[in-house]
């Protein structure tokens, strides 16, 4: 079977009829159909004139030689998907003259076909199946009515296969909002699928594609509250904004290194960008569960703090856990918005600048926090423990396998160590991407409790050594990598916008170091221990010792750097 996609819109990869036909082109892919992809905005097709030449003169040859004449073969396909937007009720310009021009395909003359008059296919060929998706602006299904009615006319009821219609689709354009989208890219995705392994779409996948994408009665009409403000904010200007006087609180100003939604709030503070709206004085408060905070804007600087300010431009109520996702783009906040899951009191104007404010400047369209740099998965998978919390889940095995070789020894803690880490792998390989002290960590104890197992004296002697110098290796290697140890759990607790700035990276990569540090220095003292100089309980005196001060300078040291690298004004 073979499928011709053609992506009708004008904006091309940034579209949301191309987002969608990518995914619904994966699973007709998945069920092995043949397709063939063509972004129509990339060739140049000239109007339909009516001069018949195709039909008389040159028979099958049209009188424009232009880009058509690449694209008429396109036609002879199994499967026709038009992936269009909705423009004024129907198709934009270029594909409907890609329509039109097909006319080369067809015979002049007339004949019956269903009780209704027609033309003839030229060489007496079939007309390939029909699929359509589109996206509009709208939120009323009913707006698709005479598109999906013109698709209908021309191929025909029974070559109709279906199609995937959704309104309010201007977020799904956003890249930054593509992880909001990823259960509806599923549904489109499997929706090819069917199509392709089974030559129809079954009615409870229909179903469930209307379901997910229609936008609910008592809805639209936040919907237009939203869109309206949201066009205000692009034409306000920034004189109403500049007569704000900020008055100090008396707080403190919050840093990157404080962590938790501090942190994350400090970083927003961080990412403000003056020239969205010069000369802007606004107070942004967010109520998060039982936390509050403010950003004050005055003209070229932003400063965060926690606890309420007086009178706030705007307030936004939301709970932390969905402001976080909202923020790293796994839930669209246009969306959340509409459906009550958070509410905004004072200017929505300022809601809808937040992403010009708080980004790269660029005009986006209301969604809550910029996300920038190159998307990396998160490692936790659907337990969502704090970030720094999964690094001890991860040392586990280490501190079980230590404790239990202290009162047992052989070889029996470390495959029981073993096992347990390779648990924390597999729910990681399963759920989404384990980190690097996971997989070393695996590995190494899996190897390691073979090789004791196997009885290698030497091992069994110096086991507690090579521990400390894989950990130690371990903990320094991974500082050449993005994130350091410690900034592959820690990036959990700041924005996304800060995970390269030399405040996160650089920090994490010295505790990083210094921890690598001391598990080499560590092995050293146990290497004495094990030659048999002094007494074993003064070294592990001394090992364990050591912990306090490396505890003290971690908490103090993410602290102190950030704020000493960066300085008070960023």
């Amino acid at each position: 079977m073979k499928a011709t996609i053609i992506m009708g819109s004008p904006r091309r990869k940034s579209s949301a009829s191309y987002r969608l036909a990518r995914h619904f082109s994966a699973g007709l892919k998945r069920a092995g159909v043949e397709t063939d992809e063509v972004m129509l905005a990339d060739y140049k097709i000239n109007h339909c004139i009516g001069c018949y030449t195709c039909w008389t003169k040159t028979p099958g040859e049209c009188v424009h030689r232009d880009d058509m004449i690449k694209l008429l073969p396109k036609f002879q396909t199994d499967l026709m998907v038009f992936a269009v937007p909705l423009y004024v009720y129907g198709v934009p310009g270029k594909v409907k003259d890609f329509i039109d021009r097909q006319l080369p395909l067809l015979e002049p003359f007339l004949k019956e076909h269903n009780g209704v008059t027609s033309h003839p296919r030229r060489g007496g060929g079939k007309a390939p199946r029909l699929f359509l998706i589109s996206a509009a602006g709208f939120p009323e299904r009913s707006h698709f009515d005479a598109l999906v009615a013109t698709f209908r006319k021309m191929w025909g009821r029974k070559q109709y296969a279906g199609d995937i219609l959704v309104g309010g689709a201007e977020p799904l354009s956003r890249d930054e909002l593509q992880g909001a989208y990823k259960d509806l890219y599923e549904l489109v995705e499997h929706t090819g699928f069917e199509l392709g392994r089974h030559g129809k779409v079954t009615e409870a996948t229909s179903r469930a594609i209307i379901e997910k994408t229609a936008i609910p009665s008592e809805q639209i009409e936040t919907f237009r509250d939203v869109a309206n403000i949201y066009w205000q904010s692009l034409q306000a200007s920034p004189k109403e904004y500049k007569d704000l006087k900020i008055k100090p609180t008396g707080a403190k100003e919050l840093r990157i290194g404080d962590g938790g939604m501090a942190a994350f709030m400090a970083g927003m503070a961080r990412e403000y960008n003056p020239k969205a709206m010069p000369g802007l004085k606004a107070v942004l408060q967010f109520k998060l569960d039982d936390e509050t905070y403010h950003l004050c804007i005055d003209s070229d600087s932003c400063k965060a703090y926690r606890g309420e300010y007086p009178e706030p431009t705007t307030t936004i109520i939301c709970p932390k856990q969905l402001w976080m996702d909202i923020s790293s783009g796994d839930v669209d906040g246009h969306s959340a918005f509409m459906k009550g899951e958070y509410r905004v009191e004072g200017d929505m104007t300022m809601l809808m600048k937040i992403d010009e404010l708080f980004g790269s400047g660029e005009e986006q369209t209301a969604s809550p926090l910029p996300r920038k740099g190159k998307e990396v998965p998160d490692h936790r998978g659907p337990i969502k423990l704090p970030g720094m919390r999964w690094l001890t889940v991860a040392f586990l095995p280490w501190m079980i396998l230590w404790i239990m070789g202290s009162i047992t020894g052989g070889w029996m803690p470390r495959i029981i160590a073993a096992g347990l880490s390779s648990i924390i792998i597999l729910y990681h390989l399963f759920t989404n991407r384990p980190t690097l002290f996971e997989v070393g960590s695996t590995i190494y104890l899996i190897v390691t409790g073979a090789v004791h197992a196997l009885g290698g004296n030497f091992f069994q002697l110096y086991a507690t050594v090579l521990d400390y110098i894989f950990l130690g290796g371990l903990w320094l290697g991974s500082c050449i990598n993005r994130f350091s140890l410690t900034g592959e759990y820690s990036r959990h607790t700041v924005p996304k916008a800060v995970w390269d700035h030399p405040a996160f990276t650089s920090t994490n990569t010295i505790i990083s170091s210094a921890w690598g540090i001391y598990f080499l220095i560590a092995g050293v003292f146990a290497l004495i221990m094990a030659s048999g100089i002094g007494a074993n309980w003064i070294w592990r005196v001394i090992i364990y010792s050591m912990l306090v001060p490396m505890f003290v300078f971690t908490g103090w040291f993410q602290k102190w750097y950030p704020e000493r690298l960066i300085g008070r004004n960023g």
